[in-house]
């Protein structure tokens, strides 16, 4: 991998990936925090909206309560025969028909419809109806079923509807049943005051999975699938992020007073990740930012440094050849790189110069050698010349030639003395 590759990868390991890691960190921790601080919110409201509805209800409860003790239904109920009089039926009437939400109420013995105000349904009706059961199984405690699971929501004309079992004040005996039609107003006070984020909804739902009513009405009567209403559900937290009208919301839930109810609290996830959409943008300019920098970095920095590095590089294989080349500069900048490159060339330049003066003294001392070779050989071959003509002179008799080469010998003798 070449230098400036390391350098690029270094820039990358050690500021791209910390920022992006810090910034996704940070974003998924923000949200994280923001969605409990929404779950919170929604738990407070939650039991605040639940202590509200148990605050209704019982007010229609109590109502219920002492009317089904007082001798007019008693009677009515245990004494079928003696038939309803006028004053009776305007006892009954003013002990259900006191409270502004009532709007309606039928009083069956156990074989029949004995009394109704406002309310033409039937005995065999009654039986059919899908709360029936529940009031049976309470055992004389009141039941109450929404406008979303009693059908009245599809019908147009939504109502609450309050039913329970009467006994005999005496024996406690099954004697009867009372049903009260309540307004659905009672549920939109409840609701109307409940804390909502924006876009975000309250809904009460029942262990069937059907929208018993809601704070935005317009889902009234239609189909859940909550997982916390399922049998034996377990979960350490009240809130989970689930899909809830094809999107992707924060669930909040908390079991009504009412056992078969439930409240949920319904956030869509963007409402909550807005809040966080400033440290994700912050950390997408940081990425951005650092992204420009190392690019001008390299461009401006990382990319010269590795060019004279490999400028001195070259050099030093240039000198490693024995070629003296100084390396040219693009731009003087007068940092730590010019120095590096002067000193690079001056020590090339002075060993070129040491190299180009011991070869100047290897020449001088072979010329000088040869000299004094020279030196040492011409006197011995003069010598021997001058010893040979002298051996010939004599042979052939000449004696002047013989003197006068004797006479030149010591002649040079003395000169090289």
């Amino acid at each position: 991998m070449k230098l400036r590759r390391k350098i690029l990868l270094a820039i990358i390991l050690l500021v791209f990936i910390p920022v992006i890691v810090m910034g996704v960190v940070s974003y998924y921790n923000f949200s994280s925090a923001m969605e409990k601080k929404s779950n919170n919110f929604y738990w407070i409201s939650l039991l605040e909206t639940d202590r509200k509805l148990k605050f209704a209800l019982s007010e229609i409860n109590s109502i219920s309560n002492a009317a089904i003790t007082q001798p007019a239904i008693q009677q009515a109920l245990k004494s079928r025969d003696s038939g309803m009089t006028y004053d009776r039926k305007q006892e009954i009437n003013n002990l259900l028909i006191n409270h502004p939400m009532i709007t309606s109420f039928s009083l069956y013995s156990k074989t029949s419809l004995v009394y109704q105000y406002n309310s033409p349904l039937s005995y065999n009706d009654m039986k059919q109806q899908v709360w029936f059961r529940d009031m049976e199984k309470a055992e004389g405690r009141p039941v109450w079923s929404g406008p979303g699971e009693n059908g009245s929501a599809e019908t147009g004309k939504p109502v609450m509807i309050h039913a329970r079992i009467i006994k005999d004040y005496y024996s406690l005996e099954d004697i009867g049943y009372l049903v009260i039609y309540v307004k659905p107003d009672i549920l939109d006070q409840v609701f109307w005051e409940s804390a909502t984020l924006k876009s975000g909804d309250i809904l009460l739902v029942n262990k069937q999975g059907s929208i018993v009513f809601n704070k935005s009405g317009g889902h009234i009567g239609e189909k859940v699938h909550f997982p916390f209403l399922a049998d034996g559900f377990q979960q350490e937290k009240d809130y989970y992020v689930d899909t809830y009208q094809h999107e992707k919301s924060l669930i909040t839930f908390l079991p009504s007073h009412n056992d078969p109810w439930y409240l949920v609290a319904v956030t869509p996830l963007k409402l909550i990740r807005s809040e966080s959409v400033s440290i994700r943008n912050i950390a997408v300019i940081l990425v951005l930012f650092s992204l420009l920098s190392a690019l001008w970095f390299d461009q401006f920095f990382i990319r010269r440094l590795v060019r004279s590095i490999i400028s001195a590089v070259n050099g030093m294989k240039r000198v490693k050849q024995g070629i003296f080349v100084p390396i040219q500069s693009h731009v003087e900048r007068f940092d730590e790189t010019d120095l590096l490159i002067d000193g690079f060339n001056r020590m090339s330049q002075q060993k070129q110069e040491l190299i180009q003066q011991v070869e100047t003294e290897q020449t001088r001392k072979k010329e000088a050698e040869m000299q004094a070779l020279v030196a040492q050989i011409n006197p011995h071959f003069i010598y021997n010349s001058l010893e040979s003509i002298n051996s010939m002179a004599v042979l052939a008799g000449n004696r002047d030639i013989s003197k006068m080469v004797i006479s030149l010998g010591k002649l040079a003798a003395h000169q090289h003395q």
